[in-house]
Formats: C-alpha cells, sequence, structure tokens
C-alpha cells in the first residue's frame, strides 16, 4: 500500500540530486524507511483508513504547527472547525468510501442554497468532476506550468550566494553545481526549481547549526544542535508536499 500511496501522490525525494552518490542512496533509503514505518504506525480497524490517518498525521498536522507555534505572533484564535477533535473522531468512524474523490464535498455542497454550488470550483483527475463548466484560460492548480514570482527569484539569488560560500556544505556530500544551475535556471526565468533549493536551505541550515563557526551568507546558527539524522526524519514526515492533490 505504501508505494501505491506514493505513486499516487506523485511524491517524491528531490534532494537526491543535490548529494553525491553514495549518501543520496542511504538517504532515501532511510527516508523510505521512517515514512513506511509512519505508514504502519496506525492500526485501525478498517485498513483503508491508514492512508487518512497518515495524512492527519503528518501532512495536515505539519500545516497547523506554524499557526499553533506562532499564536504568539499572530495575536489571534485560529478557527478550524475541521480540525475539532469530536468532528476528526466522527470521520475517522466513518466508513471512508464516502469520503474517497471528494463525494461527501460535493454532497454537502448541494445542501447550500444554490449560489454555492453554482460557481466552479477545480477537480482533481480521478475525483468527483465539477458540474459546472471550468471557465476558459484557466489552469491547473498542480500543473508543472512555471511560475516565477519576485519571491522565487530574491530566494535563488540568495541561495546562490549560499552555493559559492565554500564552507555552506563539504565537497564530499553535496553538489553544488546542482544548486548553481537550479538558481541560475530560476533567475533567468527558463524554470522554477525553487522545491530543489529549499532542499539545499535544509542541508546548508543542518550543517551550519552542526558547525557554528561555518561562514555562511544568510544563515543563522541555532542555539542547540542539528543533525543530518534529525532533519532526515523531519523530510521523511514532510515527504508529503503540497505539490500534489491529497
Amino acid at each position: 500500500m505504501a508505494k501505491e500511496f506514493r505513486s499516487y501522490n506523485d511524491w517524491s525525494v528531490p534532494w537526491w540530486r543535490l548529494l553525491r552518490r553514495g549518501w543520496s542512496e542511504y538517504l532515501c533509503a532511510q527516508v523510505e524507511q521512517r515514512f513506511r514505518d509512519e505508514m504502519w504506525r496506525p492500526t485501525p480497524a478498517d485498513p483503508g483508513r491508514v492512508p487518512y490517518f497518515f495524512l492527519l498525521f503528518n501532512d495536515q498536522r505539519r500545516k497547523l504547527d506554524a499557526l499553533q507555534e506562532n499564536a504568539d505572533l499572530i495575536r489571534a484564535e485560529m478557527l478550524t472547525p475541521f480540525f475539532d477533535i469530536e468532528f476528526l473522531s466522527a470521520v475517522a468512524a466513518a466508513n471512508i468510501d464516502r469520503f474517497t474523490g471528494h463525494k461527501l464535498y460535493v454532497e454537502w455542497l448541494l445542501l447550500f442554497q444554490s449560489p454555492v454550488h453554482a460557481i466552479p470550483w477545480q477537480a482533481y483527475p480521478g475525483h468527483v468532476p465539477c458540474p459546472v463548466p471550468i471557465p476558459a484560460g484557466l489552469e491547473y492548480q498542480w500543473g508543472r506550468a512555471t511560475r516565477l514570482a519576485a519571491d522565487d527569484r530574491r530566494f535563488a539569488l540568495r541561495m546562490l550566494g549560499k552555493a559559492f560560500c565554500p564552507s555552506v556544505m563539504p565537497a564530499w556530500l553535496i553538489r553544488r553545481e546542482v544548486a548553481i544551475a537550479a538558481a541560475a535556471l530560476i533567475l533567468a526565468g527558463i524554470s522554477n526549481y525553487s522545491y530543489l533549493l529549499e532542499c539545499f536551505d535544509a542541508f546548508a541550515t543542518s550543517w551550519v547549526n552542526d558547525h557554528p563557526n561555518a561562514d555562511v551568507p544568510g544563515a543563522v546558527a541555532s542555539s542547540g544542535s542539528s543533525s543530518f539524522d534529525t532533519w532526515v526524519q523531519g523530510e521523511a514526515y514532510a515527504i508529503t508536499s503540497d505539490r500534489g492533490p491529497d
């Protein structure tokens, strides 16, 4: 089930391109094993609920962590009724079949006033289609079309500075030429490889935290220690990226 689940969601570990041969295979194997362990951690009566619990405890939980951890900075109470414990308990106890393919969403929308279900919405491939015609000129959210915002270019420029810094990562582990090429393609407006540079940044940050005397542009070492094993464990949970439908 784990293999099919990953394939369906188009999950991958793009950072394998950044690592030297040997390390890349080693870390990919580590992430794969942690992913499988986490997949089989819950043991619901209905095995069809296993993917749901994996997403709930990892993907959805990860998205909410920043809101909860920064509540003192946001200075506002976040209302998340769909994450109410009683609501989640009711969902988890219900038969999984009505929830697949967004069937329940569509049934629920039809209970609202007509303006609600008269507006077209994006339907995922293989899901219940939208009954309202989609206006021409709109693109699919998870399409591979190039999107290069100003923030992407600023981030690429910052990562380019890190990639040219000798102390950012050891040459026996990281392939700086890959990060440099990814940043150059973004700055040239050819393609968006921000996801690859985010991985490069995660490695660099982890390295700086373990080596606080490293001179890395734009990096701030934390007071605590970090390690690649800790990063890999986080990557196993973050493997449910936002680049594909649930």
